[in-house]
Order: C-alpha cells, then sequence, then structure tokens
C-alpha cells in the first residue's frame, strides 16, 4: 500500500478440509492456505482475495467463509486468478480472471479499482451489479433501494442471484438473446452488504465443471440499525485463530534446530492471531 498497490490473497482456503476444519488448520503439514486471511481483515490488512480459483469445490466453501466475514461488519472485495503453471498445462492462463473496474487503464488505477472492492472474478460470464445506481465497491444508504443485477455469458447462463447479507432476495434466468437480469425494490431492515453472483453450463475450454462469475459487494448503511454482530460467525473465527496458533507452536517444534525460525518471529505471529481473536471475542460478547 505504500506503494500504491493492493493486496490480493491468490487461492487462501488451499488444502483446507472444510469438513474438519479446526483440525485442517492445526496441521503444521497444511503450508499451503493463507490462515491469517480472518485476522487480517479484522485488523485492516488486505484487499482482495480469490474467491474463484481452480481448487475442486473452492468457490462454494470460500464463499461460505467469506460472508461470515462480511456478516461481522469486515470489509473486503473479491478476485480469482487461475493456477497455469507451466510445468502442468492442464489450465488456460486467464481461464479464471479478476475485472477491476478503474478510471483510467494504467496500474495505478487498477490498483485503486482493487483497493475499493470495485471488482468481479469469474472463469466466463460477465456480471454487473448495481444499487440505486452506484456499482460494486460503493456505499448506499436505505433503507429504499433499487437492485440491479445482469449478467451474460457467450457460453450461456443458467441463473443470476443477488444476496443480502447472505440470503438470495432476487434471481432470474436468461431471457431470449442470453442476458439474464434480475432486479428487486427492496426496504432493508437492517445495514449490511449485496453481492451478485451467476452461473453457467461447463464449457471445453474451462477446467471447471461449471461457469461462476461473482462480484464484490455494495455496503448498506441503514439509519439506526447496524449489521448486529453474528455470534456463531464470531465463535467460528475464535475457533479459527486457537487452530492457527497450535499450528505455528506445532510447526516450530517439528523444524530441525538449524532451519528453526528466530523466537521473535514465532512471537509476532503468536501475537497477531491473539489479537485477531481478541477482536472476535470482543464482536461475540457485543452480540
Amino acid at each position: 500500500r505504500g506503494t500504491r498497490g493492493a493486496l490480493a490473497v491468490a487461492h487462501p482456503f488451499a488444502g483446507l478440509d472444510f469438513e474438519r476444519i479446526a483440525e485442517s488448520l492445526a496441521s503444521p503439514a497444511k503450508t499451503r492456505c493463507y490462515r491469517e486471511l480472518p485476522v487480517d481483515a479484522a485488523l485492516g490488512f488486505g484487499d482482495v482475495i480469490d474467491i474463484l480459483t481452480g481448487e475442486p469445490g473452492d468457490l462454494e466453501q470460500s464463499l461460505s467463509v467469506y460472508c461470515r466475514l462480511l456478516n461481522l461488519g469486515l470489509r473486503l472485495g473479491v478476485s480469482g486468478s487461475s493456477g497455469a503453471c507451466v510445468d502442468r498445462g492442464d489450465e488456460l492462463l486467464g481461464s479464471i480472471a479478476t475485472f477491476v473496474r478503474a478510471d483510467r487503464l494504467n496500474m495505478d488505477s487498477i490498483a485503486t479499482g482493487y483497493a475499493a472492492h470495485r471488482t468481479m472474478a469469474s472463469n466466463g460470464p460477465l456480471l454487473r451489479l448495481r444499487v440505486n445506481d452506484k456499482d460494486v465497491g460503493g456505499t448506499v444508504t436505505g433503507p429504499d433501494v433499487r437492485i440491479q443485477a445482469e449478467a451474460f455469458s457467450n457460453w450461456g447462463l443458467t441463473r443470476v442471484e443477488v444476496l443480502y447479507n447472505g440470503k438470495v432476495i432476487a434471481d432470474a434466468t436468461p431471457g431470449e438473446f442470453g442476458w439474464a437480469r434480475a432486479t428487486a425494490e427492496w426496504r432493508l431492515e437492517r445495514s449490511g452488504w449485496i453481492l451478485a453472483r451467476a452461473t453457467g453450463p461447463a464449457h471445453p475450454a474451462l477446467k471447471a465443471s461449471t461457469q461462476h462469475a461473482i462480484s464484490s459487494p455494495i455496503y448498506l448503511e441503514v439509519p439506526g440499525q447496524p449489521l448486529p454482530p453474528n455470534r456463531e460467525d464470531a465463535d467460528y473465527f475464535i475457533r479459527w485463530t486457537y487452530a492457527c496458533i497450535e499450528a505455528i507452536q506445532g510447526w516450530k517444534a517439528r523444524l530441525p534446530l538449524d532451519a528453526a525460525p528466530r523466537e521473535e518471529d514465532v512471537t509476532t505471529a503468536l501475537n497477531l492471531f491473539r489479537r485477531g481473536r481478541v477482536f472476535f471475542e470482543d464482536l461475540r460478547d457485543g452480540a
């Protein structure tokens, strides 16, 4: 950020077993995942995370964790990336991409778009979401809002959906010319967020079995009706931080002495997760 850049986290959940998430996070052998995600989000580090990647079953699992973070009032945009490794050649470069709404076609403007969450991730469909004519990354004051989501893919679409605080409130299937357009007039009960996603059939050019696109949120503010922290979600990330602390301590213990990390580095990492744990405990206790 000091160099006018933006931080995007690639493949944050690689190698995690979501059926046994605490056990998976606590294992020092799991080295591909981005354990710091909820802590960095809580402490204001990072701009966007890869929701859409080539990992099997990644989207629904990633979206579940992402919605938990948003439901605690944290702000984080979406991105997507392909794992087109030159030694494998099993995925086309750019088959999963991040689309950024930028004021100009230069790196500074693109980084600004990332940092402002003006992004959409896709492996095929084009997707746009507006609320009261504001684009993704923006903030809208309610309670009355007009929602417009539209999507199109040359490979066909199945559906476009609009999610409000994690619940589908509007959807649409494609019309005669292939566009799927979902619109709704909505009176918000409380503050929160809205995002859109689109799905479509598989295509031979894709490694995935389904087309997907997902937008970053538009944030909603209803005067006098803040988004109450979800106690269950806060507890989820408290358990997450405890498991990560266990992983750090286990990772240190299993390394040979000549490869052991410096004690001050271990302390810094442990303190980071402890700060995150306190943040989520405060949210839980205030819920």
